[in-house]
C-alpha cells in the first residue's frame, strides 16, 4: 500500500512541466494515472458522493492510518498538484481555442483571403 501512496517525484514534475502536446501527453497520461491511485488509495470515496460507511470502505484519510499526519499532508499535497496542473490545462485550451475560433475571426482579411475564400464569386465576377 505504501508504494501506491508514494510518487516519485519525477511524475509531479511531469505534471508540472511537461508540454500538453505530442509526446508529452503520453508521460502526462502514466502521470496522472499514477496520482489518482495514490489519491484512490487514500480516499477510496475520491469523486463519488458521501455515503455512509461500513467500515471496509473508510478513507485512509478518515480511518485509523488516516490519522497518521504524513497521509493527511501527502493527501494535500496531492490535491494541490492535480488542482495545479488542472489550472495548467485550462490555461492550454484557453490559448487553443482563442487560436483556433476567436483569432481567425477577429484578423482583418485581404482581397486574398477573400479569392481564397470564396472561388465561386471570383468565377462570377470574372463572367460579368
Amino acid at each position: 500500500m505504501l508504494a501506491t501512496i508514494s510518487i516519485d517525484p519525477s511524475e509531479i514534475v511531469t505534471l508540472q512541466g511537461a508540454k500538453i502536446q505530442g509526446e508529452g501527453l503520453v508521460a502526462i497520461e502514466t502521470a496522472l494515472i499514477v496520482l489518482y491511485k495514490a489519491m484512490l488509495t487514500i480516499d477510496p470515496n475520491l469523486g463519488r458522493a458521501p455515503v455512509l460507511a461500513t467500515g471496509d470502505d473508510i478513507p485512509i484519510v478518515n480511518g485509523g492510518m488516516g490519522k497518521m499526519l504524513a497521509l493527511k499532508d501527502k493527501k494535500e499535497r496531492y490535491d494541490r498538484d492535480s488542482q495545479s496542473f488542472l489550472g495548467r490545462l485550462v490555461e492550454y485550451l484557453k490559448i487553443k481555442y482563442r487560436v483556433r475560433y476567436i483569432v481567425p475571426m477577429t484578423r482583418r482579411f485581404t482581397s486574398t483571403d477573400f479569392v481564397l475564400a470564396r472561388p465561386h464569386v471570383v468565377r462570377w465576377w470574372q463572367r460579368s
